[in-house]
């Protein structure tokens, strides 16, 4: 997963917690504009008290407001899924790649959102809403008549004591998620200003250890040769020497199978032995993973050690064995 996708989605789990908790802490009940027999009805819903409807004047009397607009409820499709574990870091590419089997509409014409949780069998449930633009740009130009701006937008059917679960703008209208974006990304920023200097002193200090290291190391392989032409042999001290050479270091070796492995495929488990390797994981060209590890030299008699799955995200589960590549010796 790229670096940017990952700093969004742990943004995201953030907002996630702190955005409710700063919503139930501000002032004033929400408001909840729910369509009704073919009009707007707006309702007040203060913290840990039943919704109450208000009269079209109450609402008037204190100009434009802000809230969540619920669709009627056979507007909106609602559907429960069932993921692998394994997709939830996955699962905004996974959904939206299915959009045009999950509702009747375009994908450029639907607006959805999800929210997913554990199951009891170790996998995602996921409940999915979506619902035409076209209707809900409709409701969102009545709710404009009458001055009410939402900021979030769902299904007439869930209850309105509660915030509304699935969003069908995920967030991107919340007030409350913009403000703690909005501080994440200040805090972001002073972090950073004061990450730069001690990154720079600590890649300073880094470099100079490592030139000495390096010309520790020049001097002690130096002592090492003359010690060795003064035993006159030292054989095994060769082979010793040679087996810690980069050919054969596992450093080496995981940075050639990495090399190897084509984009797509993730590795789930990796295991180096002195004269075996063996590693399994997700792949969507896994019957191709044989002749690219044996082609490259990074896993010399490759071959499956168990049938190829097929797994509920499309790729394929693999398991792979081989000989571990040997470097040349030291010659006397």
């Amino acid at each position: 997963m790229a670096l940017k996708e990952t700093l969004a989605q742990a943004t995201e789990a953030i907002v996630d917690v702190v955005a409710p908790l700063a919503a139930r802490f501000a002032r004033g009940p929400r408001r909840v504009a729910v369509a009704e027999d073919g009009a707007l009805a707006l309702y007040e819903a203060p913290f840990g008290a039943p919704a109450k409807r208000l009269a079209p004047k109450d609402g008037a009397a204190r100009g434009p407001v802000q809230g969540e607009l619920r669709l009627p409820a056979g507007a909106v499709l609602t559907r429960t899924l069932s993921f692998p574990a394994a997709t939830r870091d996955y699962l905004d590419a996974v959904i939206e790649n299915r959009l045009e089997r999950l509702t009747p509409w375009a994908p450029e014409r639907v607006l959805y959102g999800y929210r997913a949780s554990d199951a009891a069998d170790g996998s995602l449930d996921v409940r999915f809403v979506a619902a035409s633009r076209e209707v809900a740009d409709d409701w969102i130009a009545k709710a404009a008549a009458i001055g009410f701006a939402p900021t979030a937008l769902g299904g007439a059917g869930e209850p309105l004591d509660a915030p509304l679960s699935v969003d069908l703008w995920r967030g991107g209208r919340d007030p409350f998620r913009r403000r703690v974006r909005r501080g994440l990304a200040i805090a972001a920023v002073a972090v950073v200003g004061v990450l730069i200097p001690l990154a720079a002193g600590s890649y300073w200090a880094l470099h100079r250890a490592e030139e000495r290291l390096a010309d520790l190391e020049r001097r002690s392989q130096a002592a090492r040769r003359t010690l060795m032409q003064a035993s006159g042999g030292g054989a095994r001290e060769r082979d010793l020497i040679a087996e810690k050479r980069p050919e054969t270091a596992v450093v080496t070796l995981v940075d050639k199978l990495a090399a190897a492995l084509p984009d797509g495929t993730a590795l789930r488990d990796l295991e180096i032995d002195p004269e075996r390797v063996r590693l399994a994981g997700v792949s969507t060209a896994a019957p191709e993973l044989i002749g690219l590890l044996t082609a490259s030299g990074a896993l010399p008699e490759a071959r499956f050690s168990a049938p190829v799955t097929r797994n509920a995200d499309g790729r394929d589960g693999f398991e792979i064995v081989g000989r571990r590549p040997a470097g040349p010796k030291a010659q006397p």
